[in-house]
């Protein structure tokens, strides 16, 4: 799997670009341009290993399904959708194995680690709202809605939610191949991480100390696909200067940890703005128009919490490590390394997790086996995606084509998936 569209580049950036953003120009080792990491170097080399392995008179001894969503950075509302309803409609049994975009590898603890996502975080944006009556700026109250708004998103700031840790999480995965392999972990930290995953709670809790306060490599993101995370990422309120605003509301997004739900968001966000709405007499009504709290009057307005678009997300399924379709993953990962790397210490495979959400989100009941991974490094990027000068190095291009050519001659040649 792979997606054909891109984010689009703001105009005001344009300057800022060393190439074109869609040129698409080898420059300086890189291939430049908008998608050249997210996604189309995926889509490319996949194209090109089929290409290829055809142009060698290669014929496949099983089904291989190339399927190119085109509004991944929209959720696949149009694409990815229809085309996993087709797919369900003619596929007469499960995918052995689904492969799509996802991280890569890159130095843990001392050693290069492949991480491929065996779970998705879910996702949803509450919409925030509060009215209040209006009236003439000369004559405000205490607070208008806008000024509500405020108090309620600062109240959801200064309340993250906690972050947990289990020896089922797909990051207690990746951290415990680093206690094995990684040379460069402290000692202390690795022997904590050996004992939970047998089962001590207590060592578990201080690795979960370590993971909330620590500082080790990538601490930031590892916290932030542990847990629940909350964003307020829009607001909205007011229509002129000297009138006061009967309506005003934030959207904050959420994207659920994998032991979570949306039925357990909901009934957070309820609870962590009833406390405020009690404080300022204001009525809150929670999702479904649930009346959570009805204050005696006089009511000073209404808190209106929603799912904005109506498109809540649960946490993908997780994939199990233990399954043959995972060892051929594995496998085909490391030795595509070792191709292009001969002579360089090995790679190990860690099953990790991604902070977003990919096109699988559509796929699940077609496959018990999907990951999301692209086999590049880190390093091989030279700014990020969705940013400018996006590029990847044109060796970096060419070890996904060796990968995916390793891992669909691989596929073919199985008998155990």
């Amino acid at each position: 799997m792979a997606h054909q569209d891109v984010v689009p580049v703001d105009p005001a950036t344009y300057p800022l670009w060393k190439v074109p953003p869609y040129s698409g120009k080898l420059v300086d080792g890189y291939v430049w341009g908008r998608g050249s990491v997210d996604d189309k170097s995926n889509l490319i080399a996949m194209l090109l290993t089929i290409e290829a392995l055809l142009e060698e008179g290669w014929t496949p001894k099983r089904s291989i399904t190339l399927s190119f969503g085109f509004d991944e950075e929209a959720s696949g509302l149009q694409g990815a959708s229809s085309l996993a309803k087709y797919l369900q409609e003619h596929q007469k049994q499960k995918f052995a194995m689904i492969v799509d975009e996802g991280a890569g590898y890159d130095l843990a603890f001392g050693k290069m680690t492949a991480m491929p996502g065996i779970a998705e975080k879910g996702y949803m944006d509450v919409r925030v709202k509060v009215n209040t009556l209006g009236g003439h700026s000369s004559n405000p109250p205490a607070h208008t809605s806008i000024g509500y708004l405020a108090l309620l998103l600062a109240h959801i700031e200064a309340n993250p939610r906690p972050i947990h840790i289990t020896p089922e999480s797909p990051i207690f995965k990746t951290i415990e191949c680093s206690a094995v392999h990684g040379p460069d972990m402290p000692k202390s930290l690795r022997e904590q991480i050996i004992l939970a995953s047998k089962g001590d709670k207590k060592a578990l809790r201080i690795v979960e100390q370590f993971i909330v306060h620590g500082n080790g490599p990538n601490a930031d993101y590892i916290r932030s696909i542990l847990g629940t995370t909350q964003a307020i990422d829009m607001i909205h309120g007011g229509v002129k200067a000297n009138v006061l605003p009967e309506e005003a509301f934030a959207i904050v997004n959420h994207r659920i940890a994998t032991d979570s739900s949306i039925a357990a968001l909901k009934d957070s966000v309820a609870n962590l703005l009833y406390p405020v709405a009690s404080k300022y007499n204001l009525e809150l009504v929670g999702f479904d128009n649930k009346t959570v709290s009805a204050p005696p009057s006089p009511v000073r307005g209404k808190i209106t919490v929603s799912d904005a678009w109506k498109d809540g997300l649960e946490p993908a399924p997780i994939t199990p490590t233990d399954s043959e379709a995972y060892k051929l993953l594995s496998g085909s990962i490391r030795a595509a390394w070792e191709d292009a790397h001969p002579g360089e210490d090995s790679i190990i495979v860690a099953p990790s997790m991604m902070s977003g959400n990919t096109d699988t989100r559509w796929y699940w009941t077609l496959s018990d086996n999907i990951f999301r991974y692209s086999h590049t490094g880190l390093y091989q990027y030279y700014n990020g995606i969705h940013t400018v000068n996006e590029a990847i190095r044109l060796d970096g291009f060419v070890d996904l084509v060796k990968f995916y050519s390793t891992l669909i001659l691989n596929a073919d040649e199985s008998q155990s998936i």
